[in-house]
């Protein structure tokens, strides 16, 4: 059986994305806050979790949808960096998302 890796996020633009050019497009960066909810002493509690997105694009106008506040949905994959720290030489990682599609569900306005 083939190893799955697939991820379906919907959430908040924490502040606008941000881009740069690339090859043949736009690199854009954005981070995306979700929420979820746990029970903690019988109550019911909402929790947001942050989550770093990375997103190809040859569409240039994306970037002045992708404001701070929108309601999107992405869909892609996780992502493991790896490198080891200059400075202390301890190994580190960071897992993101890597978006192949994102859906505007609320858009906000400059």
């Amino acid at each position: 059986m083939k190893d799955i890796n697939s991820v379906v996020l919907i959430g908040r633009l924490v502040q606008n994305a941000k881009t740069a050019k690339v090859n043949n497009g736009n690199q854009i960066r954005f981070t995306l806050a979700v929420n979820s909810s746990k029970k903690e002493q019988n109550k019911w509690i909402d929790v947001a979790n942050f989550f770093n997105v990375d997103y190809f694009s040859t569409n240039d106008n994306i970037v002045n949808y992708l404001l701070k506040g929108a309601r999107i949905s992405v869909k892609g994959e996780l992502e493991q960096k790896r490198w080891t720290d200059k400075r202390t030489n301890e190994p580190k990682q960071l897992v993101g998302v890597k978006a192949k599609e994102i859906e505007f569900l609320e858009l906000k306005s400059r």
